[in-house]
């Protein structure tokens, strides 16, 4: 368990998880550099265990802050906070042969892709923040489905009426549909998208 400190690199990853179990609740992990020989190098965090992030900053000038897998299919990496922040690489989460769940935290890209049901992601400044659904609608009828569609911070819509979409629309991403016992949902010359 990583409580605060300061973990610095050049050419490597500050931290690097091999097939154990790490949580960190903060301090500052920053790499510089590059490493030629492999593209995660020079992640600030490479996980290939299991990994619970809920506070820090990770920051790095070639990489993604954070790299999970690559050889493991069984790392997991929960991302509960922290700043992640990266100079030229377009992504702050990436790897594969894993699972990544994100249900908070800044990014400087959008980390969508990772997000937990219920949560969802808004762009505030220069940072996409994961935040919890603050609303969880139930819906008796389309008008109802559209206004609620229209709540940016909505993340949960349970449908528990017969509803009628005859208009195409569109769900968020994030936005969590689903159909309660007995409710229908019919799709009628529309499309929901």
């Amino acid at each position: 368990t990583i409580e605060s400190g300061t973990i610095t690199s050049v050419g490597g990853n500050a931290i690097r998880n091999q097939n154990g179990s790490i949580t960190i609740n903060g301090g500052t992990f920053t790499t510089t550099g590059q490493f030629a020989s492999f593209d995660n190098g020079t992640a600030a965090i490479h996980n290939r265990g299991n990994m619970v992030i809920n506070g820090g900053e990770f920051s790095t000038e070639y990489q993604a802050p954070m790299w999970y897998g690559a050889g493991t299919e069984n790392s997991t990496t929960v991302i509960n906070g922290g700043t992640f922040t990266s100079t030229h690489s377009g992504v702050d989460i990436q790897g594969s042969d894993g699972s990544v769940s994100v249900t908070g935290g800044q990014f400087h890209v959008d980390p969508s892709d990772y997000i937990a049901p219920g949560y969802f992601v808004k762009e505030e400044g220069s940072y996409y923040v994961v935040s919890l659904g603050n609303t969880i609608e139930t819906v008796t009828s389309f008008s109802a489905l559209k206004q609620a569609l229209a709540t940016t911070d909505t993340a949960n819509i349970t449908i528990s009426g017969n509803v009628i979409v005859n208009e195409n629309i569109t769900v968020p991403e994030n936005v969590w549909l689903s159909i309660a016992p007995g409710a229908t949902l019919t799709i009628d010359n529309a499309d929901l998208v």
